[in-house]
């Protein structure tokens, strides 16, 4: 070393040595054995004087060195068993709090049950996705149950984001059939708030994640998984696409659930293969409400039925009431078709047997909803039979609804249950001739189109317009003046705009049939031949789809209102060729409406085709024609008698005064008859 850098290398040394002091003073070992081998380096390092002391303070250093790695390894492995052990307790106690969970599944509890699986998620924090993932799923199970159950959309809400935050996860670890399971649950939560609040963007949104779900999933591969995403398809393309203006997206629906029942055979898992099979058939049931036959409505009755024969009350309460409900919904619907009273009380038959499952304290909905379709067949059965008895009953029934389908809460079940209280109302204030209940079925349906909007449900939409104009003709028909007739046309029109023939030909010609009837009123209070001729073709465009082969009775209801518009036209001619006319169309109509089949009706156009063979008879001479009349009239006034039909139908007993004068005067004889009401008869 050159001499010059001597100094500056001595001090070097003497810093380097200080600073190694100073850490052998920092050095506090906690094992004994190990401070005193520092102590003795320490001690040698003060004195150092030679190479020899600085290797002694090195072994030193060295023998404590390998001790405190020795104990460092001891404290490692201590460390490591506990947390082990805490691991364990972790999921010990995570496991414990789902069992929690599941018990209160067991009781019905869902909320509480939703709390028992988040908190025991939040257990699992430390221990990963893949030990969370299971808990996180059942909270948000949960949270589906008891929102769905209990009508709660807030839960429902809840229930969405945890599956979506579930989503993330499964897709960060890379997890697919995982992520296809939450895809698949999602898509139910979706539906079921969608369906509530009739939120398009939602129910597209369940249709993606089922899609998404199935380019996982294959029938190869997953086929169980596969057929259960092709179900929930199903099941929210219905939902979507029930309220609309097309069939195709309901083709769709029936569609995915035959792909499903390609796996959910009846042999491979009958609970499966009978829950699809009832999707099916209320796809049918919508598809068949939208078309002239009723073949598609038998179908799925006879599914219903099937499924009946192997399920019972005591294996499966709610999958079976479900499909007593079910059925219920298609015998009512062909009890409409058909005219049919049998089938009629059969459907509240179905209604009741699902109603002793669906209890209010514990499904609320499902409650209200069977009390909702309780009261439709008791209004169509009360209009029927005339029974103010009936109709009463089921306006009760709609306001038991009421209560807990609440505007907030489902709004479209409560605008449905608005506009079946209106028809109720509407049915009753027709029967008692009471203006007072005919403008409480008028607030009802306005209520209703609160909701019902064209833009979100265009056909019920369009179905409580209809109604709207029925309930304005009856209560403009009992007033004075022109607006409300005014008002039921204007209704009838925006009906129309949607209950195209194209798409839905039985509601088109239905509306088509009913805006006969203000039409005829309109001509007779404003004089006007154009207005009454108008309601003549409307009716006759109506029977082009209403025909005798496809809807007898309501071939022949309108046939009958086709004939109350010629008889008016003929009242104010010369001529008997519209009476003529009218006359052939109430014997047309009586070729259905017979007297065992529907006494009412019946009895409507016998009074009808009377007052039409009068004003012939009038005009042509003689007096058989005029006793031909007299004769119908009777048979009216004794049907109305029999069936203790209030005065609304007009003049019958001075029309029978006149007549039997007028057949004396010819040379005839006439029968005795008795007194009866008065009233006009349209239907």
């Amino acid at each position: 070393m050159p001499l010059e850098k001597l100094p500056q290398t001595l001090n070097e040394i003497a810093q380097r040595h200080l600073e190694m002091q100073r850490r052998l003073s920092a050095l506090d070992p906690e094992d004994p054995k190990g401070r005193e081998l520092i102590e003795q380096a320490r001690d040698l390092l003060a004195h150092a004087d030679s190479t020899a002391t600085y290797d002694r303070a090195d072994t030193l250093l060295a023998e404590a060195e390998s001790l405190e790695l020795r104990e460092l390894q001891e404290a490692e492995k201590l460390a490591q068993l506990a947390e082990e052990s805490a691991s364990r307790k972790r999921r010990n106690a995570a496991e414990t709090r789902a069992q929690r969970g599941a018990l209160s599944t067991t009781r019905l509890d869902w909320l509480q049950a939703a709390e028992h699986f988040k908190a025991a998620a939040g257990l699992m924090e430390k221990e990963g996705f893949a030990d969370r993932e299971p808990y996180l799923s059942s909270y948000a199970n949960a949270l589906y149950e008891y929102g769905e159950k209990k009508g709660d959309n807030t839960v429902l809400t809840q229930a969405v984001e945890v599956y979506r935050g579930l989503l993330e996860e499964q897709r960060t670890a890379k997890d697919r059939e995982g992520w296809a399971r939450t895809q698949n649950q999602l898509s139910t939560v979706l539906r079921t708030l969608g369906d509530r609040e009739r939120d398009a963007d939602l129910l597209n949104a369940a249709v993606h994640a089922c899609r998404e779900a199935l380019t996982v999933y294959t029938i190869k591969d997953n086929p169980s998984e596969w057929a259960t995403t092709q179900n929930n398809l199903g099941n929210a393309l219905f939902v979507l696409h029930e309220p609309g203006r097309e069939t195709a997206g309901l083709n769709d629906a029936a569609q995915a659930y035959n792909e499903a029942l390609k796996v959910r055979t009846r042999e491979a898992d009958w609970g499966k293969w009978a829950a699809t099979k009832t999707n099916l058939a209320a796809v049918l049931r919508a598809l068949g409400a939208r078309e002239l036959g009723t073949g598609r409505l038998e179908e799925a009755a006879a599914i219903y039925r099937e499924i009946l024969k192997e399920i019972s009350s005591s294996s499966d309460p709610l999958g079976w009431a479900a499909v007593q409900n079910n059925l219920g919904n298609v015998l009512y619907t062909l009890g409409v078709r058909k005219n049919d009273k049998k089938m009629l009380e059969d459907s509240i038959g179905a209604y009741r047997e699902a109603g002793k499952e669906y209890l209010r304290t514990r499904l609320p909905l499902d409650w209200a909803m069977i009390q909702n379709n309780l009261g439709n067949a008791m209004t169509t059965l009360g209009e029927l039979m005339g029974s103010a008895e009936q109709l009463g009953e089921a306006v009760e029934m709609y306001r038991q609804a009421l209560m807990e389908r609440t505007r907030h809460r489902v709004p479209l079940d409560w605008a449905r249950t608005q506009n079946n209280l209106g028809n109720a109302l509407r049915g009753l204030g027709e029967l008692r001739c009471d203006a007072e209940q005919l403008n409480a079925a008028i607030v009802a349906y306005r209520e209703s189109l609160k909701e019902r909007t064209q833009d979100i449900v265009p056909l019920d939409w369009a179905m409580t317009q209809n109604n709207l104009g029925t309930a304005l003709t009856s209560l403009g028909e009992r007033v004075e003046g022109t607006q409300e007739l005014l008002d039921a046309v204007a209704a009838y029109e925006e009906a129309l705009m949607e209950r195209t023939r194209a798409r839905v030909p039985l509601d088109w010609a239905l509306t088509k049939d009913n805006i006969g009837r203000p039409l005829v009123s309109l001509g007779l209070r404003e004089k006007s031949m154009a207005r009454l001729r108008e309601a003549v073709a409307s009716c006759t465009e109506a029977l082009e789809v209403r025909t005798r082969d496809a809807v007898p009775h309501d071939w022949a209801a309108t046939q009958n209102n086709l004939g109350f518009a010629l008889l008016v036209i003929g009242e104010h001619e010369l001529g008997a060729e519209s009476v003529k006319a009218a006359a052939e169309a109430f014997r047309r109509a009586l070729e259905e409406r017979t007297r065992e089949r529907d006494t009412m009706a019946w009895a409507r156009t016998q009074y009808n085709l009377g007052i039409a063979l009068g004003i012939w008879g009038e005009r042509e001479g003689g007096s058989e024609r005029l006793k031909e009349a007299a004769g119908a009239l009777m048979q009216a006034q004794e049907a109305f008698d029999q069936l203790n039909r209030p005065r609304c139908e007009a003049g019958l007993e001075e029309r029978l005064a006149k007549l039997n004068l007028l057949i004396v005067q010819r040379g005839g004889s006439v029968s005795a008859n008795r007194s009866s009401a008065d009233g006009t008869s349209t239907d």
